[in-house]
């Protein structure tokens, strides 16, 4: 063994005739989720900024600006708590756009039940006001097995408890894996456990296994968490990142917080504390991880009292130059949409390769 390490050792050396050969032979770093440089909307937001400066330019100097949130101030002033309505408006409707084919079932939802939307710096950052707002130390928060891997030191840095959950095994349904959530619900109902405080999870193209939760073991997972005051905070990163060819591989299901409107549910008798879903998701994986700019979307009322939180009262908004100015137009002129494509066909295509 010790001799095949030394001879692989010895074939990693730069071989100066071939540089390709070295290239070749330059470790590929899993354990990075960053995007190819080469993947990066550097034309998009050249077009972006082009288009901004043009609109300053067309201002003529000293012109009176009254909007306290017009973009003739670049949005450079602070920002509403949650994110520009304008903003917010267009968050929505994107969303809508490519999350328009999900699969809801046969599952009723009210259209009169709207979750609320806040603007964040990622999903770490949306993770991180969550554990801030909505949890307290000592609170248990349960995850999958595996889990994407630095999450865990998010809940540990609120002094929150991790705790696995029972998983399926892939070999037992057919390569799935997954979540076993039958088990999970008559565990706690029948007393063997007491439910989390939190559930993380990544339910559509899970970090790192791949696996994307069944729209069935949604809505069980959903019923349980508002049945019994639990948050359910799924990191939907990966949701709009998705090649699927819908006649072989079926409609995606929705996400997570589409499940706050099923009408079945009354409010949690067993815990006065808030519950619900909260899907948290950003532009990091289908635009720029640079822009650092998220969403979180909840039930108003925990909407709210992020909201309320602290540092937010003291400095409003949290990405009014980026968020309500930049991504705001990435949205509104549809350069976010068409650069979602792009990524789409072209990770697809290196799917394939691989």
């Amino acid at each position: 063994h010790h001799h095949h390490h030394q001879h692989r050792r010895r074939a990693l050396q730069p071989n100066p005739i071939s540089l390709s050969m070295v290239a070749l032979r330059t470790p590929y770093d899993f354990a990075r989720g960053h995007p190819n440089p080469a993947l990066l909307p550097v034309d998009q937001m050249r077009e972006i900024m082009l288009s901004i400066a043009d609109d300053v330019t067309a201002l003529a100097p000293g012109a009176d600006v009254d909007d306290e949130y017009d973009t003739s101030t670049l949005c450079l002033n602070y920002g509403h708590e949650a994110g520009s309505p304008e903003f917010l408006n267009e968050l929505r409707s994107f969303l809508d756009r490519h999350t328009a084919n999900d699969d809801t079932g046969d599952v009723v939802l009210d259209p009169s039940i709207r979750n609320g939307l806040f603007i964040t710096h990622g999903v770490s950052h949306g993770i991180e006001l969550i554990c801030a707002t909505q949890t307290e130390p000592g609170d248990v928060v349960w995850v999958e097995r595996p889990t994407y891997f630095l999450v865990a030191s998010i809940f540990r840095s609120h002094r929150l408890m991790v705790r696995g959950m029972p998983m399926i095994h892939p070999e037992n349904n057919g390569g799935g894996g997954g979540i076993d959530v039958k088990r999970l619900v008559e565990m706690v109902e029948s007393g063997k456990l007491s439910s989390p405080r939190m559930i993380y999870l990544v339910p559509t193209h899970q970090n790192p296994t791949g696996h994307t939760m069944p729209l069935q073991d949604r809505v069980l997972l959903s019923q349980f968490a508002q049945r019994h005051g639990v948050l359910l905070v799924a990191d939907e990163v990966y949701h709009l990142l998705d090649w699927r060819n819908e006649e072989r591989d079926g409609e995606r299901p929705a996400r997570m917080a589409e499940f706050n409107r099923m009408r079945s549910i009354s409010a949690a008798s067993d815990n006065q504390r808030l519950g619900g879903i909260l899907g948290v998701s950003s532009f990091t994986k289908i635009f720029a991880p640079g822009v650092r700019c998220g969403w979180i979307e909840a039930p108003e009322a925990i909407v709210q009292s992020i909201a309320r939180h602290g540092y937010i009262q003291s400095q409003g908004g949290l990405a009014p130059f980026v968020g309500d100015l930049i991504m705001c137009r990435a949205l509104q002129s549809r350069i976010a949409d068409s650069f979602l494509e792009t990524l789409n066909a072209g990770y697809a295509d290196r799917a394939r390769k691989l």
